[in-house]
């Protein structure tokens, strides 16, 4: 269900960053997805995880906007090596933090690690709200005429 969801929600999504930008999607994103940490680790009633799972899903679907934002102002010969730098760091942190995670387990419980994920995660907030707005190519002005 989720993935068709995603699927079905994910041109909107990309609408949605194209029409209020990055940094205005990436930090609400970003802050959904700290307080669905948050209420992973103190809910217990099952019917309300459900459709908490299914808008964390929704909300990192948001994180295209890390990619349209890269592509609006990296030169081209630099895009390819900063998206693939940027694969790369996920993928470590990926295989990374679930092993940190499961280390702290035992000491401070899965609420903890519910909630450590949730500052880890408000850490982006200010990162994101520093982004300078990248214009739309299609707003941008026509370069002066050479005379």
């Amino acid at each position: 269900i989720s993935g068709a969801l995603n699927f079905v929600s994910s041109p909107y999504l990309g609408y949605l960053i194209d029409r209020y930008g990055e940094r205005r999607m990436l930090s609400l994103s970003y802050t959904g997805l700290a307080l669905g940490c948050i209420c992973y680790g103190l809910v217990r009633q099952l019917w309300l995880l459900v459709p908490l799972f299914m808008s964390i899903k929704l909300l990192i679907l948001l994180g295209m906007g890390l990619s349209t934002y890269v592509n609006r102002i990296a030169p081209a010969e630099e895009l390819t090596p900063t998206l693939s730098a940027g694969i790369s760091i996920n993928h470590v942190t990926s295989v990374a933090m679930p092993l940190v995670a499961g280390a702290l387990l035992p000491l401070i419980g899965y609420n903890g690690v519910f909630i450590g994920t949730a500052g880890l995660i408000a850490l982006s907030i200010p990162f994101t709200l520093a982004m300078r707005g990248a214009r739309p190519a299609a707003l941008q002005p026509e370069p002066a005429a050479a005379d």
